[in-house]
Formats: structure tokens, C-alpha cells, sequence
């Protein structure tokens, strides 16, 4: 087990939170350990990260799935329904200020169109869509859907 430690500003902190959550979205962490430091010229956060070095780092980048080009796995009428949920869940991130899969994957979006979800149940059905995306998110998603028509949608 490996450490590294991280300084974070309490005032401007966004620079050095880049930072942390690049490194943690990129290893395999096991513990974190906040601390607030207080110094009378101002506080920071102490941030120590405990992560697991891995002795086959590379494989585990291997791992990674390649991208899909949703434009040649649909067809048109479906991929402009596919564009148009994208669009709802990019406003939605950038109001919430999380990456939009957070909100939605785009396998998630891409089954919405596919197996032409109205319901929440069937929303539900989809890997990885659990109680809290449906929760926050399926019932916007689920009018935009019941609003579009393939052949509609690509006008």
C-alpha cells in the first residue's frame, strides 16, 4: 500500500481538488483521511490517500472498454432520440456540476432507445441504473422519451 498527500485550500480550491480527483479517479484507493488545518493565515484540508500499487498497472488500463460510436450501432431515427437524451443529461450535469455519467452512461441512453423504455420499471431493468439515478433522474428522462417518436425525433 502505497501513500500520497494532498493540500487543499479551503478558499480556491479547485486547482488542487482537480488534482485529488484525477489521482483518485486513476488508482485503486483504499482509505482516504481528511483533516481540516486551521494556520492563522488561512485553513486547508490535509488529504492523505492510502491506494493499492498494483504490480500489473498496465493490464489493468487494458481493461478499459473501448468507446462505441453510437451513430453506427443505431439507426438514424434511434440515434437522433440517443442525441436528444444526451442533451438533457448534459444540462443536467452541467446544473449539478458532476460529469454527465454521473447522471447517465451512454450504453444507459443508448438501451433507453433501444428497448424502448417508458416506464420506470423498465428504466430500472437497465444495468447499473439503480434506485438513486431512477430517483433523480428517471422521471425527466422518462417524459422526454414518451415525447419522442423515433420518426419524430429526426426531424
Amino acid at each position: 500500500m502505497r501513500v500520497k498527500f494532498f493540500s487543499v485550500p479551503v478558499l480556491y480550491p479547485e486547482e488542487a481538488e482537480k488534482e485529488l480527483n484525477e489521482f483518485l479517479a486513476t488508482h485503486r484507493v483504499s482509505n482516504v483521511i481528511p483533516q481540516l488545518v486551521s494556520s492563522g493565515s488561512g485553513a486547508h484540508w490535509a488529504v492523505a490517500v492510502m491506494w493499492l500499487a498494483e504490480v500489473e498497472e498496465p493490464k489493468s488500463r487494458s481493461r478499459r472498454r473501448e468507446a462505441v460510436d453510437y451513430r453506427e450501432v443505431l439507426p438514424p431515427e434511434e440515434f437522433a432520440v440517443y442525441a436528444q437524451l444526451r442533451e438533457l443529461r448534459k444540462t443536467i450535469a452541467q446544473r449539478e456540476n458532476v460529469p454527465a455519467y454521473i447522471v447517465f452512461t451512454n450504453a444507459q441512453l443508448a438501451a433507453m432507445v433501444q428497448g424502448q423504455v417508458r416506464t420506470l420499471e423498465a428504466l430500472a431493468a437497465i444495468a447499473g441504473v439503480g434506485e438513486a439515478r431512477l430517483e433523480q433522474h428517471g422521471k425527466i428522462f422518462l417524459e422526454l422519451l414518451r415525447s419522442l417518436e423515433p420518426g419524430e425525433a429526426a426531424e
